[in-house]
């Protein structure tokens, strides 16, 4: 089967970036050459999920707003930056011809998750909960997608099972191409996914394989990768994912651990899979 040409692929990264604010102050480099190093690895890919982007509101009220102003200082010539309220459902048929970046904004130093949208895209629905998940539902080129950014933390319990019943609800949102990425600070299993299991881990785990087995969704590296040892943290675990509903894992053409971008203490995971009606027309060239 011939491999599905670039332009009719999606292209995504899940990344925990630990601190995007740190990221567009790192000491050693210029303003100018933070923010370039920033794009460049984000202009690779169409649809970039962010976690731990720590952007939230300063504790003195004299610095209200610091952390947001900074990213806007930084990034707004690039992107269109929306703000995504917690726990509002934001609804438009707004097609955005440029790029654009949804976050959410917390009074916390661990929260925070983003979704980058590279392609022009029209924006369907989207929603925030916590600090801890977001997703986007878009269409791009005649195809729907949601994308959800997921960073797990240890008391994210309910929020996770909230993302777990919006999808098994069915609504509109989760009716198309689903992708799922994220920290979930949890080994799936421990025998392949950590040098040294970890007690914390077992109630996470319990919570994500809940989530994959009642919405049918596979781990799409290990589909790829069956059997293979791949740590994404520093702690010799596999705590990063990317999940996809079982029936749309034939869309993948390769989901990979990546060790050469080096943004936090966290090894992202890229994906790239191709739209139906590509599929659908190399099925039949495949068959002839």
């Amino acid at each position: 089967m011939v491999s599905a040409p670039e332009s009719a692929t999606i292209r995504v990264l899940s990344c925990n970036i630990n601190g995007l604010k740190t990221k567009l102050e790192e000491k050693q480099l210029t303003k100018k050459e933070r923010k370039t190093k920033l794009l460049e690895i984000f202009d690779r890919y169409d649809v970039v999920l962010l976690q731990e982007t720590h952007i939230g509101e300063m504790k003195d009220p004299k610095d209200y707003n610091k952390n947001w102003e900074i990213i806007t200082e930084a990034l707004s010539e690039k992107y269109a930056l929306v703000k995504l309220e917690d726990q509002t459902c934001r609804e438009t048929a707004d097609t955005q011809e440029e790029k654009t970046m949804y976050m959410t904004y917390f009074r916390s130093g661990r929260k925070g998750v983003a979704i980058i949208v590279n392609k022009p895209h029209t924006l369907l629905k989207a929603f925030s909960e916590g600090g801890y998940y977001s997703w986007v539902h878009v269409e791009i080129d005649q195809q729907k997608y949601t994308f959800v950014s997921v960073y797990y933390h240890r008391v994210a319990d309910a929020q996770i099972r909230d993302l777990m019943l919006e999808i098994l609800e069915g609504s509109d949102a989760f009716k198309c191409r689903l992708v799922i990425g994220g920290d979930f600070n949890t080994t799936l299993d421990p025998e392949l996914d950590a040098h040294t299991d970890k007690p914390q881990h077992a109630a996470r785990r319990k919570i994500v394989k809940e989530l994959l087995s009642k919405v049918k969704l596979s781990d799409v590296w290990r589909e790829k990768h069956p059997g293979e040892r791949r740590y994404t943290h520093k702690s010799m675990s596999r705590l990063d994912y990317v999940f996809m509903l079982e029936d749309d894992v034939k869309y993948v053409t390769s989901c990979e651990i990546l060790n050469d971008i080096d943004l936090s203490d966290h090894s992202p995971v890229s994906l790239t899979l191709y739209r139906q009606s590509t599929a659908i027309r190399q099925a039949h060239a495949y068959l002839i």
